[in-house]
């Protein structure tokens, strides 16, 4: 497993054969990882704001940092993205949040997958032991 995702291998492959049946089950199993991934996008918020970050711009139309962090599914890949961008100052634009995740060793979305990732997996399974015995696959 990467420091920075939680992988489930042969969840692609079975998604695929699962679409090919044309069942509801790639869905059901995109809304669970959704459900998943949301879990550890709240706890990279709780940590972003026990840190004291917050967007460079306060006042400007521009996304905050904490609202920023979102949870999203491509496939069968679960992720939380930060989409912040400061759009004003040198160098602008650019993605402050990556800053303080590698630049500045203030971590939020790292020490949220440290934090989850147990409790990830562990749902992860239950989700794939439902679809086994309530499927019969």
């Amino acid at each position: 497993m990467s420091a920075e995702s939680i992988q489930v291998e042969g969840l692609s492959d079975l998604m695929r054969s699962l679409g090919s049946l044309e069942s509801d089950l790639p869905r059901e199993i995109r809304l669970e990882l959704r459900e998943i991934v949301g879990s550890v996008a709240t706890e990279a918020r709780r940590i972003a704001e026990s840190l004291g970050l917050k967007s460079p711009d306060p006042g400007r139309q521009n996304t905050t940092l904490i609202d920023g962090i979102k949870p999203s599914v491509r496939g069968s890949v679960g992720y939380v993205r930060e989409v912040a961008v400061r759009t004003i100052g040198l160098g602008a634009p650019y993605s402050y949040p990556r800053l303080y995740e590698y630049a500045r060793d203030r971590s939020f979305m790292r020490t949220a997958l440290e934090h989850k990732h147990v409790d990830a997996e562990a749902r992860v399974n239950r989700m794939l032991g439902r679809l086994v015995h309530g499927h019969g696959l």
